[in-house]
């Protein structure tokens, strides 16, 4: 399982090191021309190509890191819990809420405005779920007086 998450790592960050790249220097090493406002001017935010490369390495990454987890929850190393189920849950939204703005746009719906909110909505799930795990001592039915760091400290002596 070890190599399975140092694989997939670096699968994610050699991906987005690619998209990084790939966004910056689409028109070339003079990166200011994507700011240019003439008509027929470069500019990635428009352009074809890097759409379908973000949207492809985005949604594989996306399902290489939830098949990791289902394969870590079968196999018994993480335990099913309501707060597992919730992530889960919100790891799938997420791969649909990028399958449905690729759908916007790709095929045209007529509602190319929709594709703003449906890319804030994927980051703030992305961000939900990736926090998630972090907040589950504070999830926790019994409430008493302890702070943060003292759940925290009790977790890791365990």
């Amino acid at each position: 399982m070890r190599k399975g998450l140092l694989s997939v790592t670096a699968f994610v960050c050699l991906s987005y090191a690619v998209i990084l790249l790939d966004d910056t220097f689409f028109c070339g090493k003079d990166v200011s021309v994507q700011w240019n406002q003439q008509e027929g001017a470069c500019s990635v935010f428009y352009a074809l190509e890097p759409f379908i490369l973000n949207f492809t390495l985005d949604l594989t990454c996306y399902i290489a890191i939830y098949t990791l987890s289902l394969i870590l929850i079968l196999k018994g190393l993480i335990r099913y819990s309501t707060v597992v189920g919730i992530t889960l849950a919100l790891g799938a939204l997420t791969i649909i809420v990028i399958v449905v703005r690729f759908i916007t746009l790709k095929v045209g719906t007529g509602q190319e405005n929709l594709v703003y909110p449906l890319s804030m909505l994927e980051m703030s799930l992305a961000i939900t779920v990736a926090a998630l795990p972090g907040l589950k001592p504070l999830l926790r039915s019994e409430f008493t007086e302890e702070t943060v760091v003292d759940v925290v400290r009790t977790e890791r002596k365990c």
